[in-house]
C-alpha cells in the first residue's frame, strides 16, 4: 500500500517536471531579517514554477484586475509558509500549503514598513498632539505585500460636504516573526504614502488588514 508520503512526492516531482515545461526559474527566500526579508542572507533556493489564477491549473484564464491569490506549479519540498518567491511574474509569498493540493501564493504590489506611534500616558490634561515621526517606532520594514483598493475609509479633518472620502485598503501580509499588527499601526510603502490600520487579523494565510489613508 502506498501512503500519503510517497504520494505527495510522486506529485512533488511531476509538478516539478511540468514547472520546468510551462514555468520560469524564480528565487526562493525565508526571511532572515525583519528590516529586509530579500536580503541574501534569506536566499534558499532557484527552482522552476508556474502560477496561475486558476485553482485547476488550466492556464486558459486571464488574469482579472485586482486577483492576489494565485496558485502554484511546482516542486514544493523546499517550501514553507511565509516564504518569498521572486521572479519574471512578481513577488509572491507563500500562503498556504496543504497536502495534495497547489500551494496558495498571493502576489505582492507594494513593500512596505510597519511603524507604531508611541503612546504615553500623562496623569492630567496633557497639551493638544498628535502622532509625529519623532514618536514612532519601527517594528519591520521592506516587506512585499498585497494592497487592493476597496473604496472609501472615511472623510478627511475637515470633512467639508464636497470632500471626497479618503482610499480605503485590504493588505495581506505574511505572518512573520511573531509580530502582532494592532489597530493605530501606520503602513508606509516605498512612495512614502501612510495607511492606518483600522483592523487586523490573523488568518490561516497569514495577516489581514483593513487600512485607510491617514488624514493629513
Amino acid at each position: 500500500m502506498v501512503d500519503l508520503t510517497t504520494i505527495e512526492e510522486k506529485i512533488n516531482l511531476g509538478s516539478g517536471i511540468a514547472a520546468r515545461v510551462i514555468g520560469q526559474a524564480v528565487t526562493q527566500y525565508r526571511a532572515q531579517n525583519i528590516q529586509s526579508p530579500l536580503d541574501i542572507s534569506g536566499y534558499v533556493a532557484i527552482f522552476y514554477a508556474a502560477f496561475d489564477s486558476d485553482p485547476l491549473l488550466t492556464l486558459k484564464k486571464p488574469i482579472k484586475v485586482g486577483r492576489d491569490v494565485f496558485y502554484m506549479i511546482a516542486n514544493t519540498s523546499t517550501l514553507a509558509v511565509g516564504d518569498y518567491i521572486v521572479g519574471p511574474e512578481g513577488t509572491f509569498f507563500v500562503a498556504s500549503l496543504e497536502p495534495m493540493r497547489p500551494p496558495v501564493v498571493i502576489r505582492t504590489n507594494a513593500v512596505l514598513s510597519l511603524v507604531r506611534p508611541q503612546t504615553i500616558s500623562v496623569a492630567g490634561l496633557g497639551p493638544p498632539g498628535a502622532d509625529s515621526a519623532s514618536t514612532e517606532t519601527t517594528v519591520f520594514s521592506g516587506w512585499p505585500a498585497s494592497v487592493l483598493l476597496t473604496g472609501r475609509g472615511g472623510q478627511g479633518d475637515v470633512n467639508l460636504p464636497g470632500d471626497i472620502g479618503m482610499g480605503g485598503w485590504q493588505i495581506l501580509l505574511p505572518a512573520l516573526f511573531g509580530i502582532e499588527i494592532r489597530g493605530s499601526d501606520i503602513l508606509v510603502d516605498a512612495t512614502g504614502l501612510r495607511r492606518v490600520v483600522s483592523a487586523a487579523e490573523i488568518s490561516s494565510m497569514g495577516w489581514r488588514i483593513d487600512a485607510v489613508q491617514e488624514a493629513a
